[in-house]
């Protein structure tokens, strides 16, 4: 979206009204508040960081997203790195620098266990308060990585509340060549299926037997049987290749997720279990 500069705005039907008053758009004296500067400060940065802005009934908005990126938390800010992969520990919460906003402008590299763990916690932050949730981007490889599997498209649906400034990625792709699975949406019970037959193909395209793949969608189809029964809402899958200290040995690494209360916690909720 091009930006526009001081003092020009857009004109704009009745329908985007509607939503620039009740999404994303703040007034110039909440924007004031959000980043903590004079009304003379904020017409200096509007000018200097060409904020895009649209006038409706003679007052003027601008996006609480673009203000968050370019001057309450300019990239580089933090000077922070996170490592999202399934062999270093991670803490998927630092991401969140401040409430309700995620920052993975730091992240140096992620894997599928790393995408669902960021997306889970996000998607359980939108299930709760009904207040808006800023994700911040920029052109790195792992943010490409995250729209290349579908997390970014998965992590909108279903959420007007959540902002991304995820068009500042640039066509080059950053899938890597040992993902088996992009990320899928187990809708439902038996929704799997839909997704075996793909995954067989790739699977064996990597050198997998197909005695493995038997047991792999068996495998994948308890796992998200159990996501529905104890979480009550879809689950997520996604699949990759790891190799061993000897480049002909090969794993898999199988990430599956969801936002429910987890196992442990949901067995709490139904003694009968326990009893029977």
């Amino acid at each position: 979206m091009a930006s526009l500069s001081f003092g020009y705005a857009q004109s704009l039907n009745s329908e985007r009204r509607q939503i620039i008053m009740s999404l994303d758009w703040i007034t110039i004296k909440d924007a004031c508040k959000l980043i903590e500067v004079s009304r003379p400060t904020f017409d200096k940065y509007r000018k200097k960081y060409r904020l895009e802005e649209v006038r409706v009934k003679g007052k003027y908005f601008f996006s609480k997203l673009e203000l968050i990126s370019k001057i309450l938390l300019p990239s580089g800010t933090l000077n922070r790195s996170h490592s999202l992969i399934i062999l270093d520990p991670i803490v998927i919460q630092d991401l969140e620098i401040i409430s309700n906003v995620f920052d993975l402008r730091g992240i140096t590299v992620i894997d599928g266990f790393g995408a669902l763990s960021l997306l889970c916690l996000i998607k359980a932050r939108l299930k709760v308060g009904g207040e808006s949730v800023y994700v911040l981007v920029q052109d790195t490889y792992a943010c490409r990585y995250l729209r290349d599997i579908g997390f970014f498209q998965e992590v909108k649906r279903g959420a007007p509340h959540l902002f991304v400034n995820d068009d500042v990625l640039n066509a080059k792709s950053a899938l890597p060549p040992d993902t088996i699975l992009e990320l899928q949406t187990i809708g439902y019970r038996g929704a799997e299926k839909r997704i075996l037959e793909h995954l067989y193909g790739a699977l064996q395209r990597q050198g997998f037997t197909e005695n493995l793949c038997s047991y792999l969608g068996w495998t994948v189809g308890e796992l998200a049987d159990n996501a529905h029964t104890h979480a009550g809402g879809p689950c997520y899958l996604a699949i990759t290749s790891l190799h061993g200290e000897s480049q002909e040995t090969k794993f898999l690494s199988i990430a599956i997720g969801d936002t429910g209360d987890g196992i442990p916690n949901s067995l709490k909720k139904k003694p009968a279990i326990f009893t029977a």
